[in-house]
């Protein structure tokens, strides 16, 4: 069985992270900042970042910063979920 080692993990979300946000400059580079705020994924892409943000803090034992990251990752995703349902509509 292969062990991975947890300063690779910490790296590859550390990587994670950094790649969302360049990503998120691209959204606002090519869409219009005003836009953007109608969009369901933008808000999927921040709370994507947070759950990263979340696994960090949890790996690096500070377990109320986790749950603060784990709570506003669900709440960015909720309100993702609530803007591809009025755009359905």
């Amino acid at each position: 069985m292969i062990m991975i080692d947890e300063d690779l993990i910490l790296v590859l979300v550390g990587v994670i992270i950094t790649v969302s946000l360049f990503e998120l400059l691209m959204i606002f580079k090519t869409k219009g900042s005003k836009n953007i705020f109608k969009e369901s994924f933008f808000y999927n892409v921040i709370s994507g970042i947070l759950l990263m943000a979340s696994l960090l803090s949890f790996a690096k034992d500070r377990l109320s910063l986790c749950l603060f990251f784990l709570m506003c990752s669900g709440l960015f995703h909720f309100y993702s979920l609530i803007i591809f349902i009025r755009r359905k509509n």
